[in-house]
């Protein structure tokens, strides 16, 4: 299989064109007539990863996070970019990204292991540039206190030794919970949504004092599960769609998150 048609397999699940105006989705490095054998997956591009792709005889590497967003004017030979263009140029790796289709995606960042619990039908959370974004779903009667363990449960398998240490709740761990809103990466703009949605506890991460603030005077508490770890079945599900593909697949949990608390 060549890189142009694994990219047309992917557009069936993340088309590109659902991807926000900011976003760049898709082919980062590499090139599209390339063989597609072995599938690194991981949520961010860093050079340990290329490695970890060599090492594991992959040939192409899928993040969730673009390797490019922002506007790059110069490349010199030390920074970040030549070296990760560099070493997969010369290691014949080919990077694709699957950001915010993967996010919109019923197929994607929505299937949160959270929704099993769910009582009656999932809703969406928001809509952006006509695209829906997060869930909301009602639960029986539960504890913050006792969601954070199933979460810390859960998280406990992706290599988090004290998944707590990385959450921030913004309420009361004995408040009784009926409806939860989820969003995976950066939720803070969507805090109103929430709120307009009657959700009691709202999952994401990326939450400044002020937002928190804003929420608890709105009656609305907040789980901040960090960035990173809010994404991570971004791994698991992507590798579930290579492997259905019957091409081999490797995978890499590593957040950032993470290292700031082994450091």
């Amino acid at each position: 299989m060549k890189i142009s048609d694994l990219m047309k397999k992917l557009e069936e699940f993340y088309p590109i064109s659902t991807q926000m105006s900011w976003d760049n989705s898709g082919l980062q490095i590499g090139d599209l007539n390339s063989e597609v054998k072995k599938v690194h997956i991981c949520l961010d591009i860093e050079e340990f990863q290329i490695d970890k792709a060599i090492e594991n005889g992959c040939d192409t590497i899928i993040t969730h996070h673009p390797v490019f967003m922002g506007g790059i004017k110069s490349i010199e030979k030390s920074n970040f970019f030549y070296k990760i263009i560099k070493k997969a140029l010369d290691s014949n790796i080919t990077i694709l990204s699957y950001h915010t289709p993967f996010d919109v995606s019923e197929s994607g960042m929505k299937n949160f292991f959270m929704s099993d619990y769910t009582i009656g039908k999932k809703k969406i959370l928001a809509v952006e540039e006509g695209q829906n974004f997060g869930i909301v779903f009602d639960v029986k009667d539960i504890k913050v206190k006792e969601i954070i363990e199933i979460l810390s449960k859960n998280f406990s398998k992706y290599g988090y030794d004290k998944p707590k240490e990385y959450m921030t709740l913004y309420g009361e761990e004995e408040d009784n919970i009926k409806r939860i809103g989820y969003l995976g990466g950066s939720g803070a703009s969507f805090i109103d949504d929430a709120i307009l949605n009657g959700v009691d506890l709202y999952l994401t991460g990326d939450i400044k004092y002020h937002d928190a603030q804003h929420a608890y005077r709105n009656g609305l508490s907040i789980l901040d599960l960090t960035h990173g770890i809010s994404e991570i079945h971004f791994v698991d599900i992507m590798a579930n769609v290579i492997s259905n593909m019957g091409l081999q697949v490797s995978k890499d949990y590593f957040t950032f998150d993470k290292l700031n608390i082994d450091l």
